[in-house]
């Protein structure tokens, strides 16, 4: 068990473990508890973690991870927690990934006060619509109520191609919400890593790369 005490970041105390429990001569399986912030600034959400980046591992390498959610932190108090799964294995397959394809699905999940969340859904379908390269596809869009007192709201959403990539993208504000910008973030973010055309997001190449000298 690893824990923050603070709203440190719960993903990135992930990302520090994960390379050294994935590839062992031990194959029995290995639980550990993260505390801390899931959803805070500067770090990955724990949603792009559960749709984005595991299961795109678990595609490309036959990594065998996974992550639940007991509960969310957000700053500046923290207190989310998250277990973390591994099923070692000798060395992870290597991959190649040169076929992006067209988007095909579109997935997210908003996140805020009751009030909030009205605000955020209608503001991201709006910017969604608007956008060429996305407008014409359907949003899979599920909502998460937070406590009132959590002055936090996020948007995370996902695309994936017709290749098997899986891009994602996220937005978050910590202090006064401003759903039509929040949700323009989100797409933006999204937009840019679609125009570039490669076959991940920025941020998942560099997670990418930590696993690059287990893969054979």
């Amino acid at each position: 068990m690893a824990d923050a005490v603070t709203a440190g970041s719960c993903t990135l105390l992930l990302q520090s473990v994960l390379p050294c429990c994935v590839v062992r001569d031990d194959e029995r399986a290995i639980h550990v508890v993260l505390r801390g912030g899931t959803n805070v600034a500067f770090s990955p959400p724990i949603d792009y973690t559960i749709h984005v980046a595991l299961p795109l591992m678990r595609r490309l390498t036959g990594m065998e991870a996974s992550v639940s959610l007991k509960r969310r932190g957000f700053f500046p108090r923290g207190g989310g927690e998250i277990t973390l799964t591994v099923s070692p294995k000798e060395r992870l397959a290597a991959f190649r990934m040169l076929e992006r394809g067209d988007v095909v699905e579109l997935q997210g999940i908003v996140l805020g006060s009751e009030q909030t969340l009205k605000e955020l859904q209608s503001s991201l379908l709006q910017t969604l619509r608007e956008e060429p390269a996305l407008g014409n596809l359907s949003l899979q869009l599920s909502q998460e109520v937070i406590a009132a007192s959590v002055s936090s709201a996020a948007v995370v959403i996902w695309a994936k191609t017709e290749g098997g990539c899986v891009l994602g993208a996220s937005a978050l504000s910590e202090k006064r919400v401003n759903p039509h910008q929040l949700a323009g973030q989100a797409v933006e973010s999204l937009r840019e890593s679609l125009s570039h055309g490669g076959c991940v997001d920025e941020h998942m190449q560099d997670q990418a790369n930590s696993f690059a000298s287990s893969c054979a």
